[in-house]
């Protein structure tokens, strides 16, 4: 609820009925200790002008000391104890209207019985002032009490103070007197009226303050219980997290496993079946040889067991050294994201692997030719890469294009003039480095493979199928990089490399 909204109603002295009874505790709370040492002034200071009445009312001291000690005085001491009786504390404006009235009664009385020789006669309407002063002020009166009191007290001057004195004789004291007493009822009630709004804009000011405490506080809470949430659930994704890592290294595991067995499966079978068929030669071999007098027939057998002996033999090495290649493979694998950097001309060492990739597929294909293209940007300059591993990617995805534009080659021979290239690119706060040839592309499917570990579209025995993977690792978990491909089946495949600058 917005309270300020109802300040309106605080200049019209009356809030909504709910909002009007938390006024009224709030302003018997806040005003209670005011109204308690006013209440102590009020009675020692109505005492005190007692002195005065000897000087003042000679002839009716004892008539005004009666009304000044035995009315006035113990009502406003009775309004000081009431204020101390906390259950009754609501009406505590009620018993001091009552006292405004008795007090400002018993003084009009006092004026009402002073003889015109007196002072008293002419000057004590200034204490009816006082006293309309001092409870539309000080005392903390509310304003329709106070007004009440004062209306009660201004009536009961004139009815019995200016009516029973001589117009004739006291016109100009009754004219005098009544202008004062008009213009203090009138000063008084303002004042009244103000400290009563001021009181109440306060308690709307004093409302909206513990409002907004209200919501703070419950934001606080909510927030608390959002962070605590929030802990929880952080703890949980935590937990969940080493989960999910978990069971995708036992996933990456078992994937790896299944490879590696798959892979060196087949050379071991080969190199088991060689060797037991190599072991049942060598039986044939030694029971030929038992018979001492070998004839011609005999001699040509034991010569084709030898020969087929060497083809076995030949059959376990190459199979065994595929099984070697692969364990080797897989070792180069687990070392991908080692080595040292250092800032490395990017130009030269792609420059170095494509000649150097050229020159290896000529030692294994001497007829083979192809144009060779490079594209380097010169605002690559130094790039902190271990440049060991960053020459092992390239001169595997040169060694890939090359084996694939010589395939193609093969297959469409004139025709086709086999071209590898490599370009570089500075952008932004990184370079690139992209391989491209024309040979014979790869599908969507391959695509989505091709950093897998073992997977190969090359004929058995001719890869292992971890080059790229190795290369992904080197790029990716060594140097904070990235690899991609783009292909067209039977039209180019091109790599691109990415690579943080320095």
């Amino acid at each position: 609820m917005d309270y300020l909204q109802l300040v309106p109603a605080a200049w019209r002295l009356r809030f909504p009925d709910a909002t009007e009874r938390e006024f009224i505790d709030y302003y018997n709370v806040t005003t209670i200790n005011a109204i308690r040492i006013s209440l102590a002034v009020g009675v020692i200071l109505y005492a005190a002008f007692g002195l005065l009445d000897l000087n003042s009312l000679p002839v009716t001291t004892s008539t005004a000391w009666f009304y000044r000690f035995s009315v006035g005085c113990p009502a406003i001491f009775i309004a000081l104890l009431f204020s101390y009786i906390t259950p009754l504390r609501g009406l505590l404006q009620v018993v001091m209207t009552v006292m405004c009235i008795v007090a400002g009664l018993a003084l009009v009385l006092i004026v009402r019985q002073s003889q015109p020789t007196e002072l008293a006669y002419d000057h004590y309407y200034v204490g009816v002032i006082i006293i309309m002063m001092f409870t539309g002020s000080w005392v903390r009166l509310r304003f329709w009490h106070a007004l009440a009191a004062h209306t009660v007290i201004i009536g009961a001057y004139f009815i019995l103070v200016s009516h029973a004195r001589h117009l004739a004789v006291d016109r100009h004291l009754i004219v005098n007197n009544t202008v004062f007493l008009l213009a203090a009822y009138f000063v008084a009630s303002l004042t009244g009226y103000i400290f009563e709004v001021d009181s109440r804009i306060g308690f709307l000011q004093w409302k909206t303050i513990e409002a907004e405490k209200n919501t703070s506080n419950l934001q606080r809470e909510e927030i608390t219980v959002q962070a605590q949430q929030l802990a929880e659930t952080i703890g949980v994704l935590k937990d969940t997290q080493a989960q999910l890592v978990q069971r995708e290294k036992m996933a990456a595991l078992g994937e790896l496993t299944a490879g590696v067995a798959h892979e060196i499966q087949n050379p071991l079978n080969f190199v088991k079946n060689f060797a037991e068929v190599s072991r049942e030669m060598l039986e044939e071999m030694q029971q030929s040889l038992a018979n001492e007098h070998l004839t011609e027939p005999g001699t040509a057998t034991v010569q084709a067991l030898l020969r087929d002996l060497g083809n076995m033999q030949q059959k376990i090495g190459q199979h065994s050294q595929r099984a070697d290649a692969i364990v080797k493979g897989m070792l180069e694998h687990s070392r991908s994201t080692g080595g040292n950097r250092q800032p490395t001309d990017l130009n030269r060492l792609a420059e170095e692997a494509l000649r150097l990739s050229y020159h290896n597929r000529q030692l294994q294909e001497p007829a083979f030719t192809a144009n060779l293209a490079t594209d380097f940007d010169p605002h690559v300059g130094l790039v902190s890469v271990a440049s060991t591993d960053i020459q092992r990617v390239l001169l595997n995805l040169l060694g890939n294009a090359f084996y694939s534009v010589s395939h193609k080659k093969q297959r469409l021979g004139a025709a086709f003039t086999p071209q590898v290239k490599v370009a570089t690119k500075r952008r932004g706060k990184g370079v690139e480095i992209r391989v491209r040839d024309n040979g014979a592309g790869m599908s969507k499917e391959v695509l989505q493979k091709l950093f897998q570990p073992f997977f190969t579209t090359k004929p058995p025995g001719e890869g292992t199928g971890l080059g790229l993977s190795i290369s992904h690792d080197i790029i990716t978990s060594g140097h904070g990089g990235a690899i991609s491909a783009t292909s067209q089946s039977g039209e180019y495949a091109e790599f691109c490399i990415t690579l943080p600058a320095m």
